[in-house]
C-alpha cells in the first residue's frame, strides 16, 4: 500500500538511491519510484518531470505529486532521510494524512513563524512537520488540487517550502 518515492528535478535523483533501498528493505513489499528529469540505471519505476527548482519541487509535490501515486499512500525520502528499521513501524500512522518528524519551526497562535524553537512556550502552535521523510496519504496528495487550495503569500521565500505551507498556511486564513 506505499510508495516509496525519491523526487529530484535533476541529476541528484543518484544520491537518494541508497535511502530509497534501505527503506525498501525495512519496509518489505513497499513500491519504488523515482521521479526525476534524469533516467538512471535502476529496475525501479521511473516517472519523468520536467527540471525543477527548490521552489520548483514544492510546487510539485503540493499539487503534482499526487498523479504519479498509484497506491494509498507514499513515503517521501531523500538523500538524507530513510526508514531505519521495520521494527519502529506502526500501522496507527495509516490513519493519519500527513505524517513527519517534528521540525523547529512552527506557526503560534500569535501569527509569527518561530525557527529554532522559539514556539516551546507559546500556547498553540501548528509546528512543521518535516516533509523530506513523511508519510503522506494519496488523499492528502489531492486535497490542493482537488479543493484549489493555494499556497499562502507569505513574506520569507523559505516560508514557502512545501512542508511549511502544508503543515501550517493552507489551512490558515488570518495569515498577511
Amino acid at each position: 500500500d506505499i510508495t516509496v518515492v525519491a523526487i529530484y528535478g535533476d541529476s541528484r535523483i543518484r544520491t537518494a538511491l541508497p535511502a530509497v533501498q534501505k527503506t525498501l528493505d525495512a519496509l518489505p513489499g513497499s513500491k519504488p519510484l523515482l521521479i526525476s528529469n534524469v533516467s538512471i540505471a535502476t529496475e525501479w519505476e521511473q516517472k519523468p518531470c520536467a527540471p525543477m527548482s527548490y521552489e520548483g519541487y514544492s510546487e510539485f509535490t503540493i499539487y503534482c505529486l499526487h498523479q504519479y501515486i498509484q497506491t494509498p499512500y507514499c513515503l517521501i525520502v531523500q538523500h538524507d532521510g530513510w526508514a531505519f528499521s521495520g521494527e519502529n513501524w506502526n500501522d496507527d500512522w495509516l490513519n493519519y494524512d500527513y505524517v513527519g518528524a517534528p521540525t523547529h519551526a512552527a506557526l503560534a497562535d500569535d501569527g509569527k513563524f518561530y525557527f529554532g524553537y522559539e514556539y516551546v512556550n507559546k500556547n498553540y502552535v501548528s509546528m512543521v512537520q518535516n516533509g523530506g521523510f513523511s508519510l503522506r496519504s494519496k488523499k492528502f496528495l489531492e486535497a490542493p488540487s482537488v479543493y484549489g487550495i493555494t499556497r499562502a503569500k507569505v513574506p520569507d521565500p523559505l516560508l514557502l517550502n512545501e512542508d511549511i505551507q502544508l503543515c501550517c498556511f493552507m489551512g490558515y486564513r488570518d495569515w498577511e
